[in-house]
């Protein structure tokens, strides 16, 4: 599977503008929010192959019920969450750049 389309939910603006950058050079379709409640009926609407949450302003409960309810799709946690063993979170990552990350999530995407 290509990850051609991949949603952020983010309010980190230098890394979204990385993302922006790396997606335009690459011919990565990305669509951003900043709320992770209204994030639901857009990601049904735009069916991305990955999202990528930033759970910095997120308790444990809304990131495990927002996986729970996604789990579908591949996501990508920016960093670890307290009370949250990611290692339980099937397919999730700790990307560090966008480059890796676009890397990490094709690479996972084709089984490897």
């Amino acid at each position: 599977m290509e990850i051609n389309k991949l949603f952020v939910i983010s309010k980190n603006e230098m890394m979204l503008k990385a993302i922006e950058l790396y997606g335009k050079r690459n011919n990565l379709e990305f669509f951003v929010i900043n709320d992770l409640e209204e994030s639901t009926h857009f990601i049904a609407d735009l069916k991305p192959e990955a999202i990528l949450l930033d759970p910095s302003e997120l308790e444990a409960d809304q990131v495990k019920g927002f996986v729970k309810d996604h789990r579908h799709i591949f996501i990508v946690l920016l960093h670890r969450v307290e009370g949250i063993d990611i290692n339980n979170l099937d397919g999730r990552l700790e990307p560090t750049e966008v480059a890796k990350l676009i890397y990490k999530l094709k690479s996972e995407a084709h089984g490897g």
